[in-house]
């Protein structure tokens, strides 16, 4: 019965999207679908073969909408750590997912995060976050009439995004979050540092940069960068240094810069930085002409965001799994997705370029003798190592290809009590023992004699016998 349901609900997917594939000029696509259902939650795996399909399918805004058999009495849907829309039918024993790509898509037995409005329903006031809900999501997004806005979680502020008239806020553990009504700052420019030359714009033979901090435009698509903004940055820019941005919003938004601004800075060889909160970008001139060449719209979009291994696909969640059960390791400490995206369309080779990320990372207590490595998992189930360096609880690497990564925390094999002594002259059993440590002694082994299993085994065999002896009597 279960996989004539699935059938059905193949075959029902098909018929409703191909029309809109079809209307986008892109051909068919042939989804398939997939449920595994646990105990409290329910996974529902789409793919597709049509990748230019499914990238024109979700630039469309359509959405197809999948019906699951589901027992729960409470349940919303997750992708990528976010919040999808979703309504449970506790009569029909079903919920319904609106999903608007393929991917994997995680129904949760437990309520939604709880929201609390003005009575106009127009701005959300708190929201209540639950263990279960910090467990599965990463951000959540909620309605907000306010020019600007902040996010607070037990008085520390939390990274937030206004667009729209929706706010979006990353998760920091359950809790209570207060949404505040507040007035950001106009654009400005940093001044120097003191400790910096001053230089003229464009001086490439200081080496230094002015850094230049913007309020990004917050768009359905990103944090805007405009190209009078760009352009500014660029006149600021020198030699090696190149150009240095640092935008003010936190989130985990994609950026979203001109392309004809990129194809302005490849031209003059210049090196981009772009200083996030969450992360720091450096695109050496031979990634920027990369780019520049492969291009298909007006714009391009780099983004880098946290994500959780159930964001992966099938193929790359098995060979994470089968590198930490090969080596020695505690676990993947990080798990990230880098994308840069132009027209709709990835770009995932830099050819031969360099992008270098500087992330915030700090050890968890007992790991600090661990070594930490870079993996770039293959949608394909490939894996290519990165090398990775820690400085400042600061993690710093390069890659020369965009996708999903995964941080690994290898720790060494346990150490023996004692270790032998690089000396010619090993040092005694007492000269390895502190002072403060009783020597330990081992008694001599008994002298060599009968082995005790002897007479034991023979009074077992006595016993046998005399039993034996006394059932053949009274039987007689």
């Amino acid at each position: 019965m279960k996989r004539m349901f699935l059938l059905l609900l193949t075959l029902a997917l098909v018929l409703a999207l191909s029309p809109a594939a079809q209307a986008a000029g892109t051909g068919d696509i042939n989804f398939g679908v997939s449920v595994a259902a646990g105990t409290d939650f329910i996974e529902v795996n789409i793919s597709g073969d049509n990748a230019a399909a499914i990238a024109a399918l979700e630039q469309s805004g359509c959405q197809m909408e999948i019906s699951v058999p589901c027992e729960f009495d409470n349940a919303y849907a997750v992708r990528d750590s976010k919040l999808v829309d979703s309504k449970l039918d506790s009569t029909g024993k079903k919920v319904s997912i609106a999903a608007r790509s393929s991917g994997t898509y995680t129904v949760v037995n437990a309520a939604p995060p709880a929201v609390e409005t003005d009575t106009a329903g127009e701005t959300a006031k708190n929201v209540t976050v639950s263990e279960n809900n910090a467990r599965f999501l990463d951000e959540l997004t909620v309605p907000c009439g306010y020019p600007a806005a902040e996010v607070y979680c037990g008085g520390k502020k939390v990274d937030s995004t206004l667009s729209g008239g929706k706010l979006t806020f990353q998760l920091d553990g359950a809790g209570k979050y207060e949404i505040r009504e507040v007035t950001l700052p106009t654009e400005t420019t940093a001044p120097p540092a003191t400790t910096a030359p001053s230089a003229s714009s464009g001086d490439s033979s200081s080496g230094y940069t002015k850094k230049t901090t913007i309020v990004a435009s917050a768009a359905d698509s990103g944090l805007s960068v405009t190209e009078a903004q760009f352009s500014k940055a660029m006149k600021a820019a020198s030699g090696d240094a190149g150009i240095l941005l640092t935008i003010s919003q936190s989130g985990q938004k994609a950026v979203c810069l001109s392309t004809a601004s990129l194809k302005a800075a490849a031209e003059r060889n210049l090196p981009l930085t772009l200083e996030l909160p969450n992360v720091t970008l450096r695109l050496d001139s031979k990634a920027l002409k990369a780019l520049s060449s492969q291009t298909g719209g007006s714009t391009v979009q780099l983004q880098y965001r946290v994500i959780s291994t159930s964001a992966l696909n099938a193929a790359q969640n098995k060979i994470l799994k089968q590198h930490l059960e090969e080596t020695d390791t505690r676990s993947d400490a990080l798990t990230f997705s880098l994308s840069i995206q132009s027209g709709g369309l990835p770009i995932r080779d830099l050819k031969g370029g360099a992008l270098r990320l500087n992330i915030p990372f700090s050890r968890l207590p007992g790991t600090e003798a661990g070594s930490l490595s870079l993996w770039l998992l293959e949608k394909t189930g490939g894996i290519s190592g990165y090398d990775l360096s820690m400085t400042d609880d600061t993690l710093e690497f390069s890659v020369d290809r965009t996708g999903e990564f995964a941080v690994v925390l290898d720790m060494p094999v346990q150490e023996q009590e004692t270790k032998p002594a690089t000396d010619e002259t090993q040092p005694t059993a007492a000269e390895t023992q502190p002072q403060t440590v009783p020597q330990q002694t081992t008694e001599k082994a008994p002298a060599r004699g009968i082995p005790l299993w002897l007479p034991i085994t023979a009074g077992i065999c006595l016993l046998l016998a005399l039993a034996l002896l006394i059932t053949r009597r009274y039987w007689s």
